[in-house]
């Protein structure tokens, strides 16, 4: 309250960056935040899984392995909106429309060579999958962090899979 009196600004400053980087990782709120982004860029989410969390200086990024169908230009313009849910122009002018993202790794392959996924009526839809850090502040939940660190071909960081319906909700 002493700062809303003093120091409006400053405020709603905070709040704006609590929207890019909340405390606590939020994965329902991440889960939801990507399935607009896929509907805005006409791909299907198919798949979720929270991969591992790693503390980064004074904040936490979770990895999850995110996986869309669709055209592979509307895959192209789902990866331009995470990308573009935090913007700094060239001013240093911070313009945040969600949370803040980044895509480490993608891999692109046809649709109709990958079994298991959605099935799609384009047969030059591709399937990609995209490996997404989400970043908080504060502590993470134990049930997502791994306490040692692999390299190489193995990994021992428990993953948690969600799969979205059709209607949007979890399966």
């Amino acid at each position: 309250e002493a700062l809303a009196a003093t120091q409006p600004a400053q405020l709603q400053q905070a709040f704006r960056l609590n929207k890019a980087i909340p405390i606590g990782p939020q994965t329902p709120g991440i889960l939801l935040e990507l399935q607009r982004l896929a509907a805005e860029s006409n791909v299907a989410l198919s798949d979720f899984r929270t991969m591992s969390t790693t503390p980064v200086n004074t904040l936490t990024s979770t990895n999850y392995e995110v996986s869309v169908v669709g055209g592979f230009f509307d895959v192209d313009d789902f990866m331009y909106r995470i990308h573009r849910q935090v913007i700094m122009s060239s001013s240093g002018h911070l313009t945040i429309n969600g949370r803040l993202f980044a895509v480490t790794g993608v891999q692109l392959t046809l649709a109709s060579a990958t079994s298991g996924g959605p099935s799609s009526t384009d047969p030059n839809s591709v399937a990609a999958t995209l490996q997404v850090l989400a970043f908080s502040q504060g502590s993470t939940s134990t049930s997502s962090t791994s306490s040692s660190s692999t390299t190489g071909g193995s990994s021992s960081t428990p993953s948690t899979t969600t799969t979205p319906t059709s209607q949007g909700g979890l399966g």
